[in-house]
């Protein structure tokens, strides 16, 4: 199920498939070390996968944005903005922080990153819902780092 939603960059069951604890295992000779955390469920190689397809498609779009500066919504652009609606994409995302998987949230709030590049895309991150909740995860940076104490 992941290699065919994978190929085929379906992002809703890509979704669904988030939340699989399964372990996985790598060889570590395979790892590249730019990674800031190893994956260690099938859910977390999910969301790295889901990032990847996210920044291709932001990417294209963006092209098509400047190719087309009379008309910044290309089809392209469209697709991607109905499939982000239609599977309910920035909230889960949000969700995702509160999760217990660092590599979810790390990957998360890369994504949300990448959606902001795009014009047609930053609209539906400026809703007040989604920003108090970007604005409450990062007051948690506050409270952990307040907690710390240095020696």
């Amino acid at each position: 199920m992941y290699s065919n939603a994978n190929r085929e960059e379906n992002l809703e069951i890509l979704l669904n498939l988030i939340d699989n604890e399964s372990k996985i295992t790598f060889d570590d000779s395979l790892m590249k070390s730019s990674w800031f955390s190893k994956p260690k469920t099938l859910g977390d190689m999910v969301i790295i996968q889901i990032q990847a397809i996210i920044q291709k498609k932001i990417r294209g779009i963006m092209f098509d944005e400047n190719i087309n500066s009379d008309s910044p919504l290309s089809r392209r652009g469209k697709e991607f903005l109905n499939k982000i609606k239609e599977t309910n994409f920035i909230n889960r995302m949000l969700e995702l922080l509160n999760s217990e998987s660092k590599t979810k949230k790390d990957i998360s709030i890369l994504i949300l990153c990448s959606l902001s590049e795009c014009r047609i895309l930053i609209v539906l991150l400026l809703e007040k819902q989604i920003i108090k909740k970007i604005i409450n995860h990062m007051n948690s940076f506050k409270k952990i780092s307040n907690s710390i104490s240095y020696k």
